[in-house]
């Protein structure tokens, strides 16, 4: 016996020893494991975020309760509400007793949450941040079976707290707005129990109620002992209110009665409450303006009394009775740091609705009196069958002087003066109006401002001079209105149709207005709207914290013939003068017949419509319209700097590397949300440094893009013709793809005017006379407007006619090399060169002409660097060659000649014509030749030795190579480029001229060698190397783009 006790007395032991080092270390083990679990499978269950920054464990030190804490846990939204936290809670503490939940009922003995921060937001489309489980039909079906299978598990709660809470609810759809700070709760009872009385405290330093654009509390301070008898049953839930108080800034609430809930029904049960022991100051505490710190310090007499009640059911169909009456007399107010008071107040305003029928509802406001120093005010109000027919009786009469406003109503940080008169009568119902009964209408008075003053620290002063409306049953008439903002003014005068109809919610309110004024400065008026908003966000780490006024909803319903003049307008940087609207304008339309505008030098004439405008301007949809915009000057670079500077253009050199080049200008992003149609008429267009005369075309913006149809201009001494698109959807490297076609343009100006142009071909400052092109460009434009010139890719034809290269330094050089004093200017006439630019290289297709009876083939790249590489080949008559050039010479030019043709075995003195090649290499400014004699001819074409027959034969083989190699790329590039209908077409075609250019460059080979032959050596350079490919390329050649624009959108 004694062992056993021993025994037992040891394993005992051993039991609570393991049981420590279990309750202390098994925690710590596998803590971080734990961790790791709960977020992941939270996460996968989740449309947002979990993460919290660690969790407690304890058992030990509060056996037999098990001890959780959560610390620093935060739910993150996604995909809309990106950003936004729905809570971010400090700690979360869970007290569980361990051997009730090992038998299965969980009783929690606390639940606290200290400093939580909520935020519920609903968007308009209806969707709600809180609303973040995972939809999972599967899911949902073991949910409940498990839930059916464990029908014994009992969860209770003893006891919750909130410390220091936040919590915010944002209902966009229904424009309400709630906010509480500074939150400590506390509730009690048995859970667990189907009848239990729980027992609530409840205390908020701030709360803020807004609905519908109106506040209803401000800050307001509560104060709540409440508690209830509640019954849980299994289908229904009864809360009976037992001993309550409720305050609210200084007014004390009780309530009696019972709400039980039974499926979807609320059930009302005798549910009254009142405001005993109150007086005047409770009333005017709920005035959101009036309750201020020290509020307690106001003199205040009168009467005050509040009751109510609600009885039956409240469901989809059905609303319970409810009745409210409010009254006050003799009330009288003064703030102790303000001269005046005011006196003689009375409200009596009564509300019953006798059944669940809303029909029956009546609002009756007898009286709302006051008496401002001498100057009486009153008003009354009379509704019933709000629903069916509202019928209205009301009466507005009195003065208000508002410096003696601002002497009895504490408004810090404003004051006012001026008189606002009001004599008002309406008794109608709405149908009289809405059937243009007018004659059964009685509505008529007068409500008048006179040298109004509003002063606001942070605002422009607001001064109306004068504003007068006389109100009768047809229309409302503005007789007058004077009012400045700051600099601002407006001045207006109209009529407003049927303005009741209005407030019925299905009629539109139409009018005239005339509105004028001499200055308005948009950048005073718009201010910095963004100050509150971020010192809300700062302090309490939410993205949002306020709710905007319904001004979509609240202005959805006019339409209004108007006439708008502004002698300036002053927005960011830019200075609007004599603007003009005339048209209709409605919150989905603006239909302007005429609008004028001056911005510096540019002036714009345009007609049209724009639709959405409300959307775009308070929902931030899609702007759509259809303008046709005229102007005689457009300088679009004033559009493109900080100051709003209307730069003129001027020839700038250019840039040795684009990239690195600066300006003043930025890449014009594209808005997004717009899609215009415009039909664009310019005189004059400047961008950038280029000037266009006579632009038209058809635009359309959207997407972030521009696309242009058909634009034309005149420019550099010609016309051009551009279709294609600018898109600056990625707004650091905004991308460019154009085709031109382009008539008589002077080589000179273009290439003083286009710096893309002195950059591949510096050439042309050299060149006179001018040009046809068709050519496409498309490419990525820098910061700095410059294209990347990596990402530049060109191709297409020029024509010249009559041209002129004279005076550059590659000639020159040329010249002096060869002693060929006819090429120091050459003459290109009717040329047609075809030309592509790639990896920042311009490559010019070999092309043939003649210069002073000199035959020539040129052709080559030229490097962004400005490094050239240009094969020239020539058949220079011997008269034209210095005498001293290579009949036996001094000169280094005509030694080097005279060598290579002692080499070939020709005798120079019964040569004809001399066949050369040369290599033009280095750049523009230090040029490298590198001639070779290719061979001679006689007077009557013969052989002048047999190194040139090897010459000739290898040339004819180079030529050979050389057309096969292009003829073959240009038939993959028709084959890419053909619609898939003439696809087989087209390869067909390009075989047969592979095969043609085959059997020529063979022909050629084999009878290069004789000089009957010989005499012919550019036919054979332009035969090999051009006519093949031009029998299958000529027609496309000719026009590359035809009448097709390349870069439209297929449908």
């Amino acid at each position: 016996m004694k062992k056993w006790i021993k025994y037992s007395l040891i394993g005992l032991l051993s039991f609570l020893v393991i049981f420590v080092v279990a309750a202390i270390t098994l925690p710590m083990i596998f803590k971080e494991d734990i961790e790791k679990l709960v977020k992941e499978a939270a996460n996968e269950q989740l449309n947002a975020t979990l993460d919290f920054e660690g969790t407690e464990l304890s058992l030990l030190w509060t056996f037999p309760n098990f001890a959780f804490d959560l610390k620093g846990l935060k739910v993150t939204g996604q995909e809309e509400f990106d950003g936004l936290k729905l809570a971010d809670v400090k700690r979360i503490s869970l007290r569980l007793n361990l051997f009730q939940v090992i038998s299965g009922n969980y009783a929690v003995n606390s639940l606290v949450f200290e400093e939580p921060k909520f935020y519920v937001k609903v968007l308009k489309n209806g969707k709600a941040n809180y609303d973040i489980m995972k939809t999972d039909s599967s899911a949902t079906a073991e949910e409940e079976t498990s839930s059916s299978e464990s029908s014994d598990f009992q969860f209770a709660l003893r006891s919750y707290q909130i410390i220091e809470g936040e919590m915010t609810y944002d209902d966009a759809p229904n424009a309400a707005f709630l906010q509480i700070k500074g939150l400590n709760h506390k509730g009690s009872g048995d859970m667990s129990l189907e009848q239990f009385d729980f027992y609530t405290s409840t205390q908020m330093q701030s709360l803020q109620l807004n609905y519908d654009g109106v506040s209803y509390l401000n800050k307001a301070v509560v104060d709540a002992e409440i508690n209830i008898g509640v019954g849980m049953k299994e289908d229904e839930m009864s809360f009976t209110l037992l001993d309550n108080q409720l305050q609210l800034n200084a007014l004390k609430l009780g309530a009696e009665g019972a709400v039980l809930m039974k499926g979807d029904d609320i059930i009302f049960k005798e549910l009254k409450f009142s405001a005993p022991n109150n007086n005047f100051a409770s009333l005017l505490s709920m005035v959101p303006a009036a309750y201020i710190e020290g509020f307690e310090s106001v003199k205040t007499s009168g009467d005050f009394s509040l009751s109510g009640a609600v009885n039956g059911t409240f469901n989809e169909k059905s609303y319970p009775a409810f009745n409210m009456a409010l009254k006050a007399a003799n009330g009288t107010f003064q703030y102790p740091d303000l001269p005046m008071g005011v006196s003689d107040i009375g409200v009596d305003l009564k509300i019953n609705s006798p059944s669940s029928d809303l029909d029956k509802l009546t609002v009756d406001l007898k009286q709302f009196a006051f008496k401002l120093g001498q100057n009486p005010f009153s008003a009354s109000l009379f509704l019933k069958t709000p629903m069916s027919d509202p019928d209205i009786k009301s009466a507005v009469e009195g003065k208000i002087n508002l410096a003696e406003l601002s002497k009895a109503f504490p408004m810090e940080g404003s004051s006012m003066a001026g008189l606002i008169e009001a004599q008002l009568k309406a008794n109608t119902r709405m149908s009289y109006v809405t059937e243009q009964k007018y004659e059964k209408v009685d509505m008529q008075g007068k409500l008048g401002i006179e040298n109004m003053i509003y002063l606001m620290e942070g605002m422009p002063d607001i001064r109306i001079k004068k504003m007068l409306m006389l109100f009768s049953p047809n229309d409302v008439d503005l007789q007058a209105f004077d009012l400045t903002m700051g600099k601002s003014d407006v001045q207006a005068q109209g009529k407003l149709d049927n303005l009741l109809t209005y407030f019925s919610g299905d009629k539109i309110m139409t009018g005239k207005l005339k509105v004028t004024s001499r200055l308005l400065d948009l950048n005073e008026l718009m201010g910095d709207t963004s100050t509150t908003s971020e010192e809300e966000m700062a302090a309490t780490d939410m993205t949002d914290t306020t709710t905007a006024i319904n001004q979509d909803e609240l202005f959805d319903r006019w339409d209004f013939a108007a006439d708008f003049s502004c002698d300036k307008m002053v927005y960011d940087v830019y200075e609007m003068k004599n603007m003009k609207a005339v048209g209709k304008f409605s919150p989905s339309r603006a239909k302007m017949s005429n609008f004028e505008l001056l911005i510096n030098k540019v002036d714009i004439k345009a007609d049209g419509q724009l639709d959405n405008v409300f959307g775009y301007l308070f929902k931030n949809e899609l702007l759509k319209g259809e303008l046709n915009i005229y102007s005689n000057y457009m300088n679009v670079n004033q559009f493109m700097t900080e100051d709003g500077s209307a730069t003129e253009p001027e020839a700038a050199p250019a840039p040795a590397d684009p990239s690195t080049a600066e300006t003043a200008f930025e890449p014009i992003l594209v808005p997004a949300n717009i899609d215009f149609h415009m039909k664009a008429r310019f005189k004059k267009f400047i961008y950038d440094v280029y000037q266009l005369d006579n632009v038209a075309g058809d635009l359309r913006i959207y997407e972030e893009k521009v696309e242009m149809t058909n634009l034309s201009c005149n420019a550099f001494g010609g016309s051009i013709v551009l279709n294609g698109e600018y898109n600056s959807q990625d707004p650091k490297a905004p991308k460019f793809n154009f085709a031109y076609d382009v008539a008589q343009l002077d080589f000179a100006k273009i290439a003083e005017g286009v710096p893309l142009v002195a950059t591949f071909a510096p050439i042309m400052k050299s060149m006179l006379g001018k040009f046809n092109s068709k050519f496409s460009l498309n490419g990525i434009l820098e910061p700095n407007l410059y294209p990347d010139m990596a990402s530049l890719n060109s191709e297409g034809l020029l024509e010249t006619f009559d041209a002129v290269l004279k005076g550059s330094t590659p000639l020159k050089g040329l010249s002096q090399k060869l002693g060929i004093k006819a090429l120091e200017n050459i003459e290109i006439q009717n040329t047609r060169n075809f030309f592509k630019i790639k990896d920042g290289k311009l490559m010019v297709e070999p092309f043939a002409f003649t210069q002073k009876g000199i035959d020539m083939t040129f052709g080559g790249a030229h490097g962004l660097d400005q490094t050239m590489d240009y094969d020239l080949k020539m058949r220079v008559p011997k008269a034209m060659i210095d005498n001293s050039a290579i009949g036996g010479a001094t000169q280094a030019a005509g030694n080097l000649l005279a060598s290579q043709a002692s080499k070939l075995g020709i005798k120079v003195e019964e040569a004809a014509f001399i066949n050369f090649a040369v290599d033009i290499t280095g750049n523009l400014s230090n040029p490298k030749f590198s001639p070779k004699v290719l061979g001679a001819e006689g007077k009557s074409g013969e052989s002048m030795g047999d190194q040139v027959k090897d010459n000739l034969k290898e040339e004819a083989e180079k030529l050979k190579a050389e057309a096969e190699e292009k003829v073959k790329a240009e038939a993959e590039r028709l084959k890419a480029e053909a619609e898939e209908r003439a696809r087989k077409e087209a390869e067909r075609l390009a075989e047969e001229a592979k095969e043609r250019a085959r059997k020529e460059a063979e022909r050629l080979a084999a009878q290069a060698a004789s000089s009957e032959e010989a005499k012919r050596i550019r036919d054979s350079i332009e035969t090999a190397a051009k006519e093949a490919a031009d029998k299958i390329l000529q027609d496309k050649l000719k026009n590359p783009f035809g009448n097709k624009n390349p870069f439209k959108r297929n449908k």
